[in-house]
């Protein structure tokens, strides 16, 4: 069984300042530690799990400890706790690549927002995102369990918008608006970059400059706004559409 200690380290790791020392963050819930067995970037460091868990998944090169439904309910930050929760050390920062779409998110601060922006890059191909350093953290408990298993095939790079424009040569910048080209009439382009602001506030004013493209999706109906990943989803959809071939 868990020791008291081992549950108290832990439950620290509920905190981004703890994550961030001892460069580990946690994954939670059969689906993404199964995801997370089936991959080589990400190094688990242990695995605390019930015992029904441990019956169908009998594991011997990993460090596996048994857990009570009660010291679960103390290790989770569910509402409802899984059956299993690992421990996982920071992967190493990869190099960026500029892909046929590049992602940038500008003080994304909702943490089921990025998660799903994360999925969407996934499914369109898009293997990495670059975010502004004020933006929700990406190992957050939240961004983790949002992302159903695809943190561990996007990789995250933290940089400021103009620092990152200076040193990547863009065929057009592209800013999502709440006014702007119809992103229906857009001939987008391959090798761009595409910057998403939060729902709140948008894009920072700061970078209205370095945008030289301000889209925007048409409404049909009397909603303020959209959330940033439902943007995002609609945007890379028919981007991804007009620049596939």
């Amino acid at each position: 069984m868990a020791t008291n200690l081992q549950i108290k380290f832990i439950k620290s790791l509920h905190l981004k300042k703890n994550r961030e020392e001892n460069k580990l963050f946690l994954c939670e819930g059969a689906k993404i530690v199964g995801e997370l067995m089936n991959q080589n970037t990400f190094i688990i460091k242990e695995i605390y799990a019930q015992k029904q868990w441990m019956d169908q998944n009998p594991i011997n090169s990993l460090n596996v400890i048994e857990v009570s439904p009660k010291q679960m309910e103390q290790l989770s930050t569910l509402k409802t706790p899984s059956e299993v929760l690992a421990v996982v050390h920071f992967p190493k920062i990869a190099s960026f690549k500029k892909e046929w779409l590049t992602l940038y998110l500008d003080e994304i601060k909702d943490p089921g927002n990025l998660g799903t922006i994360i999925r969407t890059a996934e499914w369109y191909g898009i293997k990495s995102i670059v975010l502004s350093p004020n933006c929700v953290e990406w190992y957050s408990p939240k961004v983790v369990q949002a992302t159903m298993g695809s943190i561990f095939r996007v990789h995250p790079f933290y940089e400021k918008l103009d620092d990152f424009i200076a040193k990547s040569a863009f065929s057009n910048i592209y800013g999502a608006y709440l006014e702007g080209n119809s992103l229906y009439n857009e001939p987008f382009t391959k090798n761009s970059l595409l910057v998403i602001g939060s729902e709140s506030h948008g894009i920072h004013p700061c970078h209205f400059k370095l945008i030289n493209k301000k889209i925007t999706i048409p409404s049909f109906g009397n909603a303020e706004s959209l959330n940033a990943s439902i943007a995002t989803s609609i945007i890379v959809d028919n981007f991804k559409r007009m620049t596939i071939h």
